[in-house]
């Protein structure tokens, strides 16, 4: 198979197999995922029917209906399987505008979403919770998001902590105040993120840190070159090659440094406020390298949290929280969108290696000081085209990095 090839395995609609021609036509499929949608992925298929296929296998948009889809990338023995529910059937199309017979070919685009999205509405209960924040968010997506697939916990949080959720509390909700609220074990950030990815070709959810992010090895090196049409290409260059790059305005001024932060809390035992500015701003380290030293920028907005002087067990969240308002200034500003040839080795949340050439006409093979290095995938479109098309499967990925340092040794 060519380099942006796919092997579609399995693409099953309740008992309708989409990838038999004799049933329907697989026109191509998207399938968005994103590191802050804590309820997983989402996608869209296009389908033609013309033997009325979807009536026989009454797909009617019944959200009770299973959908599987699995494909692989033989340049690459990798796979991926993903596990949805059907949404909506949010378009048809019989193509009468364009003159070819109306109801005689009819084109479907279907919705999908995670099983997780559809359950976490309706299982609510109320609970009250005393452990590790991240034991509560692992118990909220077992038993109110009902998810099946594995909980990964890999970036313990600190200390006993005791939470009261009633039933008008969304899962979702409760998610969101856990993660304002964790400690970690690991990093002074305390920066965490739950989100939904594949592990071994299966989907998983991870409950983890940024910084623990940054610190994986690059699951591959992705090029920009002009040179792919050359004799000497290899196939494994084509695979890796970047087919646009697109970085935001913010890559081109120095980030924003970490700074100070204010914390503002009120002490039940006198009445009074306290004020506390902390010190200069920790060294952060991702990657083993130093991140930002500089205090120069626009002090960062004040944390409130509670008074220490009020917690019989301390957990360090007043801490914990202005560090993470210093990692998320930065975080936010460092981000760029590229297209590659479709690979499933590259996950949700893993590392890649970045080259880009210098644009300018000297000293070229240094490469650009700025974009090269390691980045963070946070968010993917896996984008499939209909048959025939070429290449037909790529991806487009959005990446952050946690830093930038000049000679092009980016540190992720």
């Amino acid at each position: 198979m060519a380099v942006g090839d796919i092997s579609i395995d399995t693409f099953t609609i309740g008992s309708l197999n989409a990838t038999d021609p004799s049933q329907v036509t697989l026109v191509g499929f998207n399938i968005y995922e994103d590191i802050f949608n804590i309820l997983g992925p989402v996608a869209e298929v296009h389908l033609g029917d013309t033997n009325d296929a979807l009536g026989q296998f009454n797909i009617t948009g019944s959200q009770d209906q299973d959908v599987t889809i699995s494909f692989s990338v033989p340049q690459t023995s990798t796979s991926a399987t993903y596990k949805f529910k059907m949404s909506k059937n949010k378009d048809l199309n019989d193509q009468s505008d364009q003159g070819k017979g109306s109801m005689h070919s009819k084109f479907y685009t279907f919705k999908f979403v995670s099983p997780e999205s559809l359950l976490a509405q309706s299982n609510v209960d109320e609970k009250s919770y005393s452990t590790t924040t991240a034991e509560i968010a692992k118990d909220i997506l077992t038993n109110n998001f009902k998810t099946t697939k594995r909980v990964q916990i890999d970036s313990p949080t600190n200390g006993i902590r005791i939470f009261r959720f009633s039933q008008d509390k969304h899962p979702i909700d409760r998610l969101k105040i856990i993660n304002t609220q964790h400690v970690s074990t690991k990093n002074k950030s305390s920066c965490y993120v739950t989100f939904q990815t594949l592990n071994g070709g299966n989907q998983v959810y991870k409950i983890t840190e940024f910084e623990e992010l940054f610190k994986q090895s690059p699951v591959a090196t992705l090029t920009q070159t002009s040179t792919l049409g050359t004799t000497g290409t290899t196939n494994d260059n084509k695979q890796n090659s970047i087919t646009w790059f697109k970085v935001e305005d913010s890559f081109d001024v120095h980030t924003r440094a970490l700074n100070n932060v204010t914390q503002k809390g009120y002490d039940a035992t006198t009445g009074t406020n306290n004020v506390k500015t902390t010190p200069p701003a920790p060294k952060f380290t991702t990657l083993g390298k130093p991140l930002y030293n500089s205090t120069s920028n626009p002090a960062i907005p004040s944390a409130h949290s509670s008074d220490a002087i009020n917690n019989k067990t301390p957990t360090g969240l007043a801490d914990a929280k202005a560090n993470r308002l210093k990692f998320l200034a930065h975080l936010s500003q460092n981000s760029a969108d590229l297209e590659i040839m479709g690979n499933p080795a590259i996950t949700l949340g893993s590392v890649v290696e970045l080259v880009i050439p210098k644009k300018a006409s000297f000293n070229n093979g240094d490469g650009e000081s700025q974009f090269n290095g390691k980045a963070l995938v946070v968010a993917i479109r896996h984008k499939v085209r209909p048959i025939g098309q070429s290449p037909r499967y790529t991806m487009i990925l959005k990446v952050i990095k946690a830093g930038i340092e000049e000679g092009g040794n980016g540190i992720g």
